[in-house]
This record gives C-alpha cells, sequence and structure tokens, in this order.
C-alpha cells in the first residue's frame, strides 16, 4: 500500500481536538498502513496556523509528534522541487494554491504518491485523489 500525502488541513484537523473532521482523519490514520509522507513547508504552513489559533504549546506538540513519528517521512524538498513548484504556483493563476500546495504536489508526482489526506479541493483540481 502506498503512502498517503498529509496536507496541513488534514494535519490541522487531526491535532484540534474540536475541529469537526478529526475523528474521520484519525480513522483514516490509524487504519492506513501504507504510512504518510508530508513536507517540512507544510510543517512550517502547519506551526504558523496553529499558533495563530491554537496558541505555541499546541503547535510544538504536533509539530514533535509529527517530527518523532515513525510513521511520517518528513521530506526536505530541495532547490530543484522547490523551482518546480514556483513554475508551478506561476503556471495556476487561475488557481487559489498556496506555494506550499505546488511544492505538496511536486513531491507527490516525485514519489509516485496518488492520494492525499485534505479538506481542500486542490489536490483534486491537480488530478490526485483526496481522502475522506
Amino acid at each position: 500500500m502506498k503512502p498517503l500525502f498529509v496536507d496541513t488541513s488534514a494535519w490541522y484537523e487531526l491535532g484540534d481536538r474540536t475541529a469537526p473532521r478529526g475523528e474521520a482523519m484519525r480513522e483514516i490514520v490509524e487504519s492506513h498502513e501504507g504510512g504518510l509522507v508530508t513536507t517540512t513547508c507544510v510543517l512550517a504552513e502547519l506551526a504558523a496556523l496553529m499558533v495563530s489559533r491554537l496558541g505555541h504549546a499546541e503547535a510544538g506538540r504536533m509539530g514533535e509528534l509529527i517530527r518523532r513519528s515513525r510513521e511520517v517521512e518528513l521530506v526536505h524538498p530541495g532547490l530543484e522541487e522547490e523551482m518546480a513548484a514556483w513554475r508551478l504556483f506561476i503556471e495556476r493563476s487561475d488557481k487559489s494554491y498556496s506555494l506550499t500546495d505546488c511544492l505538496s504536489f511536486t513531491v507527490m508526482r516525485r514519489l509516485g504518491l496518488d492520494t492525499a489526506l485534505a479538506t481542500d479541493d486542490h489536490f483534486r483540481h491537480e488530478g490526485f485523489r483526496v481522502l475522506p
């Protein structure tokens, strides 16, 4: 089974105990046997989001959980991937993608991943399967 790519939105749902889709996200993560993949850019975006909404302590707790997990591969994109993501960001001016989204798409394609855990349609618009 292939790993799932985990987007910022899904990590947030997993980290915020009051989030509406948190339970569904937890069930998917706990039942998936292929591991999880995310990027350092997703982690940075998540930390900023959590600090603003839940505070520094919760952001730090979630970040440490991700960084220490044996089930999560934390990808450090290189300059070539960053440049490819930037080009995609510029090319998709008709979309509301963030640069982090574009980097996620680039990493997913390089790794041959086809499914993302996310709460928005950005991954679907790029041809990926999205859970839940």
